[in-house]
């Protein structure tokens, strides 16, 4: 109920769940369902990271899972990058 409030869709999310509880790889980012915002793309991400707009560590972690993008396949792309 509290993700459906939020504007989410609960199946995507599920779905999302499921993958990161089994280990498989995320390749759909989940936005809320009445968002008007676009995000950038994750190259645009990668290059925030790599200069130190989301911090370090955990930090990291949870700035960028509150914005919506999956730190591994984030931190994936960073590491291709450098």
């Amino acid at each position: 109920a509290k993700l459906t409030e939020a504007g989410y869709n609960y199946r995507e999310v599920q779905s999302v769940v499921n993958k990161i509880l089994t280990g498989k790889p995320i390749t759909t980012k989940v936005e809320p369902v009445n968002s008007t915002v676009s995000n950038p793309d994750l190259t645009q991400i990668a290059r925030d990271v790599i200069n130190g707009k989301y911090g370090v560590g955990s930090e990291r972690r949870y700035l960028l899972e509150k914005a919506g993008y999956s730190y591994t396949e984030v931190q994936a792309l960073v590491n291709r990058m450098l």
